[in-house]
């Protein structure tokens, strides 16, 4: 056999490394049929499974023509729990929940920016979720991807859309847990119709923590990592927060976005569950809220020590709460008469006029919690026989 010359074993390779590229980026099709990731982000069903899908189908989504929407939620998952029926309800508007995985201030001023351009005079309000770890970093690099149909130049959305396909068509990880999602219902990671989490797959989250004991451990309490050390952070851990400067920035440029087009701006901090304050509990996090309130002239607040994020039973697992949660914020934030005085309350409006008194209350609350911590080793949590769980 004559010697295969090099030019010929080059295009061989070649061949082969894109027949392989073919049948894995078969493979993951064929498990999106089979294992129940087909979906239709056409009409607003939106697959989560990662990151870059979570953008880049939203975004095309949005590009859509006479799409009915007046408003839209902007946030990470967290306001994934915001329902758009509910604020319809509420505010006459038609909502969409265009929350992203990993959100971030460099996303949200994007995506603003976005959505003022496409609907052009016919966005009426926008809702901007802020889960507090945003003050760790202007932008997460899981997250550090551009939409095509937001990239500015052609470059850019060629870029993008080759990240995309190579992330969800090329990516062993996506047929790993394309595979592990099979352990669910078929709808597993799929948003309703109008961008949100799906309350049906709230509620079997619920009845698999209620009978898992240790999912629930590990999804709840563990989610940040050991429960114990999360809580110790809480009172002797140090936390830098380096993106607190730049996202003030980039508030101030959606908020000026907004004015300039007469769209209702509201800013609104969701709940975190004990174990995961952590995280910002420092002086500057405080500054950074001062900051916040002082840009919008005030700020929904649901975060911070309360009794409803110190009761596990609120939440999805760690770093999520359940709709029924998000329900009772949506109730608060449109009620008639806004909580501006009791600082113990699930819900209260910062303003520069109560800004100062809500931060001295989460000072004295922290300090009583620490008490205890010293004392017991511990810190008493909420149940789903107190008042505080708001499943019921």
């Amino acid at each position: 056999m004559k010697q295969m010359k090099a030019k010929t074993f080059v295009i061989l390779m070649i061949c082969a490394f894109v027949a392989a590229l073919c049948v894995l980026a078969g493979a993951i099709r064929m498990a999106q049929s089979v294992w129940g990731r087909e979906h239709n982000w056409r009409n607003g069903y939106i697959d989560v499974l990662s990151h870059f899908t979570n953008r880049e189908e939203k975004a095309n989504y949005i590009l859509q023509a006479d799409l009915p929407h007046t408003a839209f939620i902007l946030g990470g998952s967290k306001s994934a729990a915001l329902e758009p029926d509910l604020l319809n309800s509420y505010t006459n508007e038609q909502f969409y929940n265009f929350f992203v995985g990993n959100g971030n201030f460099r996303d949200y001023e994007l995506y603003t920016n976005f959505l003022l351009s496409k609907y052009k005079g016919t966005v009426k309000e926008i809702i901007l979720h802020l889960s507090s770890h945003e003050s760790e970093t202007f932008i997460h690099k899981e997250s550090d991807f551009i939409p095509a149909a937001i990239a500015m130049s052609i470059p850019e959305k060629l870029q993008s859309e080759f990240r995309f396909l190579k992330k969800y068509y090329l990516n062993l990880q996506t047929f790993f847990d394309l595979y592990k999602s099979r352990l669910y219902e078929k709808d597993s990671g799929i948003t309703n119709e109008y961008g949100a989490r799906t309350r049906f797959g709230d509620d079997r989250t619920q009845k698999l923590l209620e009978t898992a004991p240790v999912k629930y451990q590990n999804d709840v309490f563990a989610y940040w990592g050991k429960y114990e050390n999360c809580i110790r952070s809480l009172f002797y851990g140090e936390v830098y927060l380096a993106g607190c400067d730049k996202n003030i920035e980039a508030l101030r440029h959606i908020k000026a976005m907004c004015d300039s087009r007469g769209v209702k701006f509201t800013v609104v901090i969701g709940p975190t569950f004990i174990a995961e304050i952590y995280k910002y509990k420092t002086l500057r996090y405080a500054e950074y809220l001062k900051e916040i309130v002082d840009v919008c002239g005030e700020v929904w607040n649901f975060s911070g020590i309360n009794a409803i994020d110190m009761n596990p039973h609120n939440f999805a697992n760690g770093g999520h709460y359940f709709i029924f949660v998000g329900d009772k914020m949506i109730e608060t934030m449109y009620s008639t008469e806004p909580n501006t005085s009791d600082m113990d309350s699930f819900g209260i409006l910062l303003t520069s006029d109560n800004i100062g008194a809500y931060i001295e209350s989460q000072r004295e609350k922290w300090r009583a919690l620490k008490a205890e911590y010293d004392k017991t080793g511990a810190i008493t949590l909420q149940g789903k026989t107190d008042a505080s769980y708001l499943g019921k």
